[in-house]
């Protein structure tokens, strides 16, 4: 949620400094498998969860590493990695929705309290 906070934050940022126009922002993120567990099946799992999230948040641009920490990886891995946002493209069909959460209460009320926590520090360190 912290990605779609993000956005909207950009949004009301412009909009408060008078750019009705605002330009448009790509967000890229950088998916890592956690250094301190060996276990190549684990990473995986948590690896498409981590680009299922970038996903739904709206990032433009997400990268994915290996399942094995310690190396470039082998090739089965490589291709693991690089399958994940195949499965998130053609199984899921996510990249032709522009919001996949949009409308849900949860998702949404979530978004709204990071941006009101966000908004109000940003104001009250303005002034």
């Amino acid at each position: 949620m912290k990605l779609r906070s993000l956005r909207l934050l950009y949004d009301n940022l412009m909009y408060a400094y008078g750019m009705s126009s605002s330009p448009e922002i790509e967000i890229a993120t950088y998916q890592k498998v956690d250094d301190r567990v060996d276990d190549a099946y684990r990473n995986m799992i948590f690896n498409t969860l981590q680009t299922l999230s970038a996903v739904i948040g709206g990032a433009d641009l997400i990268f994915t590493n290996t399942l094995n920490p310690d190396s470039q990886g082998t090739a089965i891995d490589q291709r693991i990695a690089i399958n994940v946002h195949h499965i998130m493209r053609y199984e899921s069909d996510l990249d032709k929705v522009v919001d996949p959460v949009q409308g849900s209460y949860f998702f949404e009320s979530l978004t709204d309290k990071i941006c009101q926590s966000v908004w109000t520090d940003f104001e009250s360190e303005a002034q």
